[in-house]
């Protein structure tokens, strides 16, 4: 069978190496006709070959390297090279500029021949191919090109156009909804999604969602993740506070990861670019987790202030209260308090390493001497209204289990470090409860944790 034009070259050499019948590129070409789709498109959407298997078939076949972009950092010179709708429309995107002779690109179909001769009229450069596929080469487009100029006016009502199509698309809104949302956004000057959500149709994380699959943005947890100083010296408080942003890390190639809740105007990206001096990777968080969560980063900043010797006093104080106990000398806490100068250990968890008290002896002796009940939680079963004010990862970040609420005014807890006052100040502040302690050891925390939560409604939790 002759087949002809750039189709029917992939088609034969997708034939040719068995990875799609002759009846199957005769159906995709019929198809193609009336959809006017990609043939590759046709042949994934069919389920006859997968995106990836496609795009490592053409690579192995072609002798062309296959390349997963999310992996990438694509060169700012290159990007400049060639305008946004032209890698929409020729479905490429350029990588790098190669001995100042070469532009290399990703490219979905190799043997598009006319769209490899537009680039190298457009450029004046040589092209080199790497394989990608189509849905990466969306992304990077989205990435580097809007995500990166997204101040254009122009942009802005596309943008928000289509995110009421992807939330209607989802059957989230109706239509008549989403031409309300719209036309408020004309007077108001809103953003769409915050009009959707004050009128109470969908919720933020059904918008952040939604952001994310417009975007190609990926979606973040902010409470499993640790703060980083460095990337918490690169922005002020006073700035991420303004535009609701925040510092995550900083990664190789000088690249700053930043979590946002929405797209950010010119005049932030451009102080941001001033402030950070680093490339910027976006990713998305609920609105009201990275405004609960900014202020537990930012403390770790103003934690630092507090020097070595104020940091020991707590190793001191819980030092003394060993001793008081009788289960510690002075020797053996003097040894201790100088490893946790080096190894920055908490020193209960040094004693217990070095085998000089047990998890029980350090919990009774904190319970006995801070006047705080202790718990075992074999035979406890704490409230589901307690446990779905803490999200799990929560639980496990501060090593600390919500037994019940006292009274509708205080949250009840077992942790094992009574002394931690980040973690019982956070935990005050965020469910605006008063917060009563019991003492138990981060084994039986640990333990527990998965036990406790299997029951636990995840929808009702307050912190996440």
């Amino acid at each position: 069978m002759d087949y002809h034009g750039k189709s029917n070259l992939l088609g034969s050499v997708l034939v040719a190496h068995g990875l799609i019948t002759e009846a199957q590129l005769d159906s995709a070409l019929t198809q193609q006709k009336t959809t006017r789709k990609r043939l590759g498109e046709v042949l994934v959407s069919n389920g006859w070959i997968s995106e990836i298997g496609l795009m490592k078939g053409i690579s192995q076949q072609l002798f062309i390297p296959f390349i997963s972009l999310p992996e990438i950092k694509p060169e700012p010179a290159a990007i400049e090279l060639i305008p946004s709708n032209v890698a929409e429309r020729l479905d490429i995107f350029p990588l790098q500029i190669l001995d100042g002779s070469k532009l290399r690109i990703a490219i979905s179909e190799p043997l598009n021949l006319l769209a490899i001769d537009e680039i190298h009229l457009i450029t004046g450069l040589e092209i080199e191919l790497a394989v990608a596929t189509c849905s990466d080469i969306k992304a990077a487009i989205d990435r580097s090109y809007r995500l990166k100029n997204c101040a254009h006016a122009s942009f802005e009502s596309e943008k928000s156009f289509r995110l009421g199509e992807v939330l209607f698309t989802a059957g989230l809104i109706s239509e008549k909804q989403l031409n309300i949302a719209l036309e408020e956004q004309k007077t108001s000057g809103k953003k769409l999604g915050e009009i959707i959500v004050q009128h109470q149709w969908i919720n933020e994380l059904q918008l952040t969602d939604a952001m994310s699959k417009q975007l190609h943005i990926p979606m973040v947890l902010l409470a499993s993740h640790e703060p980083s100083p460095l990337a918490l010296k690169k922005i002020p408080r006073s700035f991420a506070e303004k535009y609701s942003v925040l510092p995550l890390s900083v990664m190789q190639g000088n690249v700053l990861k930043l979590a946002v809740c929405n797209l950010l105007n010119t005049s932030a990206v451009e102080e941001l670019r001033r402030l950070t001096q680093c490339n910027i990777e976006y990713v998305l968080a609920l609105p009201s987790a990275l405004r609960r969560e900014l202020p537990r980063f930012y403390r770790v900043i103003e934690m630092e202030g507090l020097t070595s010797e104020r940091i020991t006093q707590k190793g001191a104080l819980l030092g003394d209260l060993l001793m008081n106990d009788g289960v510690l000398t002075r020797s053996q806490l003097n040894d201790g308090l100088e490893e946790q100068r080096s190894n920055r250990m908490r020193l209960g968890d040094i004693l217990i390493k070095n085998g000089i008290i047990t998890e029980k002896q350090l919990a009774r002796a904190i319970s006995a001497q801070l006047g705080l009940p202790m718990i075992s939680l074999g035979h406890y079963r704490p409230s589901p209204e307690a446990l779905n004010l803490v999200s799990r990862v929560v639980a496990q970040r501060l090593e600390v289990i919500p037994l019940s609420i006292e009274g509708n005014s205080s949250l009840r807890i077992a942790i094992a470090e009574p002394l931690n006052l980040l973690a019982i100040d956070e935990l005050r502040t965020f469910t605006g409860l008063n917060i009563e302690l019991m003492v138990t050891t981060p084994t039986d925390i640990r333990s527990k944790i998965a036990d406790f939560y299997s029951g636990a409604d995840p929808r009702n939790n307050l912190l996440v």
